[in-house]
């Protein structure tokens, strides 16, 4: 036997015998989802937020008039409904506090600041995950009539 097939022979046990270890970058799938998630949340917060300005303060106002409407007034005895004209009052008030809180707000909140931290977020999650995921992760590779165990270490 040559000693470049003693040398080879000695390589191939001890890739056989160790592995081959791949490192894994986990960094580009994560920057990748953080620039999603941002991307996402700029473009639907204020779709949402418009949404919620418009339809909440309608909603509340008339379920704020469904009870009051079903509300009785005890006078000595006697048991008096609330009167429509006041219902309708109450109803234009609530939903008119409640809008101009709505407005108020809105424009009080930081979309690309918010984008910016659930991007962060996400991609935090993603690569805990990602490396949870893959850490001590062996592969058995076929080469010709050999096994190689491969192992997965995320980075």
């Amino acid at each position: 036997m040559t000693v470049a097939a003693v040398g080879l022979a000695a390589c191939v046990g001890w890739v056989m015998g160790r592995g081959i270890t791949v490192p894994i970058p986990t960094g580009h799938v994560t920057k990748r989802l953080q620039a999603e998630v941002r991307t996402a949340v700029r473009r639907e917060l204020p779709v949402v937020l418009e949404e919620v300005q418009r339809s909440l303060p309608r909603q509340v106002a008339a379920e704020a008039g469904r009870r009051i409407a079903g509300a009785r007034i005890d006078l000595g005895g006697f048991q008096i409904p609330v009167p429509p004209a006041a219902v309708r009052e109450v109803e234009a008030a609530v939903g008119g506090a409640l809008s101009s809180g709505l407005e108020a707000m809105s424009g009080q909140v930081d979309i690309d600041g918010l984008a910016d931290r659930l991007g962060n977020q996400a991609a935090g999650m993603a690569d805990r995950q990602l490396k949870e995921m893959l850490s001590d992760q062996v592969m058995l590779v076929q080469v010709g009539p050999l096994q190689v165990p491969v192992r997965l270490i995320p980075q």
